[in-house]
């Protein structure tokens, strides 16, 4: 203990001896400073013809004037400093005047101890007041209670004694009121509505009600969109930071911009401050821009391209220009001076002119306007004393270090810490006003209507503050060695939290509501339900109640409206009547959306609506909402005759979208009706990796492909041809080929510095191993490129269409990375070739449920072009740059190469001939049952899966669209699993369940007469939802 005390010591010495160098007093000596001041003053004064000299003459007044001191005795008695001052001002003749909250005046030690405890503090404090000024005269004010008042000051002043409600005579409602439902924010909705019922039905204005909160953090945010949405008009008392202002953030961020070489989060954090001189609008679309052509960088963003006068036809450029020219060049000058600046005094002064050539003042005023016009008044009132404040935090900072240099970084954290742990506090900016605050705080309020919410135990009262750094056995430690009585923070925060309660549920005059929903009451509000058994219990009992307040927001009356559909419960017809009246009453209602409790004038009588609020939105000649024109009745459907406008009569699709159409079909609807994308930035994607990989070796195989040609059918001239195109240096070449790629597909962004260090050479080996393994797999006997980047579709000279209902064709479209033809025994046969730059494999169940479409639908649509070749293989080649796990022995070359070449062995399906045509007639009767439903307009979000791969949901990107739980997938609808009849894997089982299919197929075809059961595959499988 006796080390805590030293170091205490040796940092207020060091305190003490810097403000002493600089010239400054600390505050918290002013108190002393004032008794050192009365005392002299109270000395001169009693000699005579005292001449007090400048300043001290203007306190002259002071000794004929009457001082009425009063908040104390409450929470804490009078600090040594504090009873000085009184001392002084008694000495100087001034009529003081103390109040003090006290239940009696003790005349002993042993009555101080003796009374309530909520008055504990008070009767010390009067008892000291009256040993320091024993001539003094000591007075009790009867406060005046109202009934409400008196029934709880007997209950909360003396918990022992009986309270009114618990006499003989029957139970009595005081206008208390409990609310207990099922969540904090349904309290908060109920008291929102409750508010909107006073005042607009039992004569209250807002100024009359406050609301007093248990849980600041939780309950603050509720509020404020309550009073939004019940138009509420409340005042927030709280000491507010400047934190989160506007001004804050602009200043902040335009120091940032410097230091983090005007990256993206300091330059929109300046731009969406508001105090620039651009819109919102603007903003948006500039944000989307600088993201599109990476300029979130100093020398991109002041690059001469930039600089320069963009063309007519590019809006984009033209607002980088303007943004550039107007906002970022005068920051970048500013900041310029700033990093150059001397000392401290010139850095404030350099803020100073560059707020007044902006224009920042008048900025902060029209910001504060458009917030008043929203109804955030306090927000507009925070910002304009952040930019008083600002002004005080330079004027010390230059009083402090005006003649030390700063750098930029110091300069932001100084300011940063300066302005943030400012704190305000606001008046109301209207005379009506609900007051809101901590229960503390609302305790001191003069009010009608009291709501409390959140009065649960450990929140009412809360937990005991932070002791500090000396605990209580310090400063008992302390007292006893000192001889000085010091107080002690855990005991007397027990004493206050007790007199607070007493004040805060005694202020009402007329009507205390308590919430407690969402836990356990606190002790006293279970006291008061046991003292006063006539109070009113407010719970949800899972009932449509129409006199529940909550409907005073039209929101919440159109929701009970709705749930009162769902329900379908018998209403009577005076009840129903009124839920008519209701409905009549919302579709009538404008403005805000609020409106006043239904007139009773308006409710017919004598009518029965049956069951149901749809029958008596009926009867009462609201129809149902129809279905929209164009739209089908189920949910997630499309008519066709919009899907004819997008489509036209003869419609194209690529494999991959009926891919994805069969994972989700509203992926589909997302991605290529609606066409929602994400946003462009300018950086490397995966799409990117992809393409630059796909370039590599398409540009490389269209010259093996060229050299192929030319050596036409002679096996020596093909051997020939692959030996020199497999002889040359793959790295050489890899860098070429990516220059030539990275132009070709205006790539740019991977010629950046930073960029091709680090993706543009991971890319450019990624190529090379890839390439380097590619030309070991050709061998001049087995199959060799013969198209590369091969297309298919309606404006391709090779087309592939399959039959859908009603004579509709549909045309396929589809680029193919690779087709190896090889001739044997005079048959050509051939084979395709996907290039994947993920770690992408064979599935047997997904190829035959559809979900993996392209290597078969590529087979089928080359052998619709190119009748006189057989398909033998389709297979995936994964770019990669495999690490070999090391086995701890060394390995000759060979075996090193061998264990390469197997890491990027072909992943094919090596299926029998007989089965892969098989599965291209099973895929291509996928195709057109995918395309037949999708053209049917059903775009609904159910996706599917199977259990040995992972789902489309989980790379889908409009999750947030689609609102779909994705939580483990547990809601998808999981298609059954392929088996074969003795359990053979994945390909065997595939193999059979397609000659299965094939031989069923051909049974039904060859009796006549025979029908097939509806629903049934045909293959010994059925789609499950588990």
């Amino acid at each position: 203990m006796s080390n805590k005390f030293l170091d205490l010591a040796v940092l207020l010495q060091s305190y003490n001896e810097a403000l002493a160098s600089r010239q400054i007093a600390d505050s918290d000596e002013d108190l002393e400073r004032l008794a050192e001041l009365l005392e002299y003053m109270a000395a001169a004064d009693s000699q005579d013809n005292t001449v007090f000299p400048f300043p001290y003459n203007r306190l002259k007044y002071l000794s004929k004037s009457s001082v009425y001191v009063t908040g104390f005795g409450f929470t804490r008695d009078f600090t040594p400093q504090e009873y000085r001052v009184l001392a002084g001002l008694q000495r100087l003749g001034v009529n003081l005047n103390v109040g003090v909250q006290a239940d009696a005046y003790p005349t002993t030690p042993q009555a101080i101890e003796a009374g309530p405890e909520a008055f504990l503090i008070g009767r010390r404090t009067l008892a000291h007041l009256k040993q320091r000024f024993p001539e003094s005269e000591t007075r009790k004010i009867e406060p005046e209670l109202s009934r409400l008042q008196a029934a709880i000051a007997a209950l909360t002043a003396d918990t022992s004694s009986q309270s009114p409600a618990n006499q003989t005579e029957a139970p009595e409602n005081y206008g208390l009121s409990f609310i207990q439902l099922p969540g904090k924010e349904a309290e908060v909705d109920y008291v929102a509505g409750e508010i909107r019922r006073l005042t607009q039905t039992a004569g209250y204005r807002f100024k009359d009600i406050a609301i007093a909160l248990c849980d600041s953090h939780t309950q603050l945010p509720l509020l404020r969109t309550a009073a939004r949405r019940y138009d509420l008009a409340l005042f927030f008392d709280e000491t507010r930071s400047l934190a989160g202002t506007s001004l804050l953030r602009y200043l902040l961020g335009l120091l940032d911009l410097p230091l983090r070489n005007w990256a993206r989060d300091p330059v929109m954090t300046v731009l969406r401050s508001g105090l620039t001189p651009l819109t919102p609008t603007t903003i948006d679309l500039l944000e989307n821009d600088l993201l599109a052509r990476g300029l979130f960088r100093r020398d991109r963003l002041f690059s001469k391209r930039v600089l320069a006068e963009p063309q007519s036809d590019d809006p984009a450029a033209q607002r980088i220009h303007h943004a550039v020219t107007t906002v970022f060049e005068p920051i970048r000058t500013f900041t310029e001076k700033l990093h150059k600046a001397g000392t401290t005094a010139e850095c404030c002064n350099l803020i100073r002119s560059f707020f007044n050539e902006q224009g920042i003042a008048a900025r902060i005023e029209n910001e504060a306007e458009q917030l008043r016009a929203c109804g955030e008044d306090d927000a507009a009132l925070l910002l304009v004393s952040a930019h008083s404040v600002l002004g005080n935090v330079l004027e010390q900072l230059e009083t402090i270090t005006g003649n030390l240099p700063i750098s930029l970084t110091d300069l932001r954290d100084t300011l940063r810490s300066g302005l943030s742990n400012a704190n305000v506090t606001l008046i109301p900016s209207a005379l009506d006003q609900v007051v809101v605050g901590d229960w503390r705080r609302v305790s001191q309020l003069s009010c009608q209507v009291v709501f409390v919410l959140g009065a649960c135990q450990d929140m009412f009262p809360s937990k005991g503050s932070p002791e500090g750094l000396l605990k209580d056995l310090d400063r008992q430690f302390l007292s006893n060695q000192l001889s000085v009585s010091l107080p002690s923070i855990a005991r007397d925060h027990v004493f206050a939290d007790t007199a607070y309660l007493h004040q805060l549920l005694t202020r009402p005059k007329h009507l205390l509501y308590i919430g407690t929903s969402g836990g356990e009451p606190a002790e006293i509000v279970q006291q008061l339900k046991a003292a006063f058994p006539g109070n009113v219990i407010i719970e949800a009992d899972g009932a449509v109640d129409f006199s529940d307040p909550r409907l005073n927001s039209r929101a919440a009356a159109w929701h009970s409206l709705l749930r009162l559909t769902g329900l379908n419960q018998n209403l009577t017809p005076s009840t129903a009547a009124a839920w008519r009246a209701l409905a009549r009453r919302l579709s009538v209602c404008t403005g805000n959306g609020n409106f006043n409790p239904l007139d009773q004038s308006l409710l017919p009588s004598g009518v029965d609506f049956g069951s149901g609020a749809l029958l008596a939105f009926a009867s009462a000649g609201y129809a149902t909402p129809a279905t929209p024109s164009g739209a089908a009745a189920a949910g997630g459907e499309i008519s066709a005759e919009i899907l004819t406008g997008i489509y036209s009569d003869t419609p194209a699709l690529s494999v991959s979208q009926l891919e994805k159409y069969a994972a989700c079909p509203f992926s589909h609807f997302a991605a290529y009706i609606l066409k929602l994308r994400e946003r462009s930035e300018y950086a490397p994607q995966h799409t990117d990796t992809g393409r630059i990989l796909h370039g590599v070796a398409e540009l490389a195989l269209t010259d093996l492909t060229a050299r192929l040609t030319t050596a036409g059918n002679d096996p020596e001239a093909v051997k020939a041809a692959l030996a020199e195109f497999c002889a040359q240096d793959v790295t050489q070449l890899t860098k070429s080929l990516m220059v030539e790629v990275i132009e070709r597909e205006s790539m740019e962004a991977l010629n950046d510095a930073g960029i091709k260090a680090d993706v543009g050479r991971r890319l450019q080996l990624i190529s090379a191993d890839s390439l380097q393994a590619i030309m070991g797999q050709l061998q001049p006997e087995g199959f060799l490129p013969q198209e590369v980047e091969w297309k298919f579709g309606p404006n391709q000279p090779d087309k592939f269409a399959l039959e859908l209902a009603d004579g509709q064709e549909l045309q396929l479209r589809g680029v193919v990375d690779r087709v190896d033809v090889r001739h044997q025994n005079e048959q050509a046969e051939f084979k395709v070739i996907d290039y994947k730059s993920g770690d992408v494999k064979v599935n047997f169940e997904t190829l035959y449920y559809g979900l993996a479409l392209q290597l078969p639908a590529y087979l089928a649509a080359y052998v619709a072009s190119h009748p006189g070749i057989k398909p033998a293989e389709a297979a995936y080649f994964h770019f990669d740059r495999p690490m070999l796990k090391d086995s701890g022995a060394l390995l000759e070359p060979a075996a090193l190469e061998k264990k390469l070449a197997n890491a990027f062995k072909l992943r094919g399906l090596v299926l029998d001939p007989v089965v892969l045509q098989l599965l291209l007639e099973h895929t291509c009767e996928k195709l057109a049952g995918f395309a037949r439903t999708l053209f049917a307009g059903c775009f609904s979000v159910a996706p599917v899966r199977v259990r040995s791969a992972k789902p489309a949901c989980a790379y889908c990107k409009f999750s947030a669209v689609c609102g779909f739980n994705r939580r483990d997938f547990i809601d998808l609808r999981t298609l059954s699993q392929i088996s074969g009849a003795d359990g053979e894997s994945g390909k065997k089982a595939l193999s059979c369940i397609l000659l299965n299919k094939a031989a069923a197929n051909d049974q039904v075809s060859n009796e006549s007469g025979s029908t097939s059961t509806e629903g049934s595959n045909n293959d010994g499988t059925t789609d499950t939802n588990t």
